[in-house]
């Protein structure tokens, strides 16, 4: 037997499984175009528990999403735009492109404007992110090479 919607709203699980089985039952047809069918859950939900921002790819592939406005009105309403959830656990994992203390400082906004502040996020996420990414490739590139200007011969 089926649970009912509710039932499931209101449980802290976070887990990708719920996360599907909720967004099915409140709206089953988006699931299906979601750009992240072909990725891991694992990608979305770290085993890593130190690992706080999702990957290049995982941030690309939800910032190119079809349905990414779906799949954060579905977080939102599954975490109630709640930090604490009622048993004190936090969120997890990475929807829409955000984890979870991301998601909760878009929250404390109104609501007309969660969406918004969630692709702002997400864009701004995307660049920083490439910035550092080349940054390291720069830095790897020169090891073992001299720091500094090269010196103009004094002659």
């Amino acid at each position: 037997m089926d649970k009912p919607i509710e039932a499931i709203l209101a449980t802290d699980d976070s887990s990708y499984t719920h996360f599907i089985e909720a967004a099915t039952l409140l709206d089953p047809a988006w699931t299906e175009y979601a750009a992240c069918a072909n990725l891991e859950s694992t990608d979305f939900f770290p085993l890593n528990p130190g690992h706080h921002d999702p990957t290049l790819l995982v941030a690309k592939t939800c910032q190119a999403c079809p349905v990414r406005k779906e799949c954060f009105d579905t977080i939102a309403v599954m975490e109630g735009g709640r930090w604490e959830s009622s048993q004190g656990q936090r969120g997890k994992g990475f929807f829409a492109g955000l984890n979870p203390s991301a998601r909760s400082a878009i929250y404390r906004q109104p609501k007309e404007q969660w969406f918004e502040l969630a692709t702002r996020k997400l864009d701004v996420f995307i660049v920083m992110r490439e910035a550092m990414d080349m940054r390291k490739a720069k830095r790897q590139a020169n090891v073992g090479k001299p720091k500094g200007r090269k010196r103009k011969d004094a002659n």
